[in-house]
């Protein structure tokens, strides 16, 4: 099925080998099973400095996750959600790099002068 689902999309078959790239799985299925111990569960809770978490509405690879991550953080946090509008809805903010920088920079600015 990971095959099939690769061979169709180009979107896909980077996010698989990249998946394996990174993670240094032998096959697809090998990275699904080693993605599935990547959690910040009982880590994002012990995180102490101020924290920018970002978000895009349209987000296919990732969807809901940056909340839970702002859910779970007790530290100082701000969250970004980019938005179609801005043409930015995509995973990463793909659609929109310089707007994206620019609010990220603008966090660091503002987060790191104090």
């Amino acid at each position: 099925m990971m095959q099939a689902l690769m061979s169709a999309s180009t979107d896909s078959r980077w996010g698989i080998e990249n998946g394996m790239f990174t993670f240094g799985a032998s096959s697809p299925a090998h990275y699904f099973l080693k993605a599935l111990d990547y959690t910040l569960a009982g880590i994002a809770e012990k995180i102490t400095c101020p924290m920018l978490v970002c978000d895009s509405e349209a987000d296919a690879w990732y969807p809901g996750q940056a909340q839970q991550l702002f859910d779970a953080l007790t530290c100082e946090k701000t969250f970004l959600a980019f938005t179609a509008d801005e043409g930015a809805e995509d995973h990463c903010q793909v659609g929109s790099p310089l707007l994206s920088a620019q609010r990220m920079l603008d966090w660091l600015d503002e987060t790191l002068k104090a």
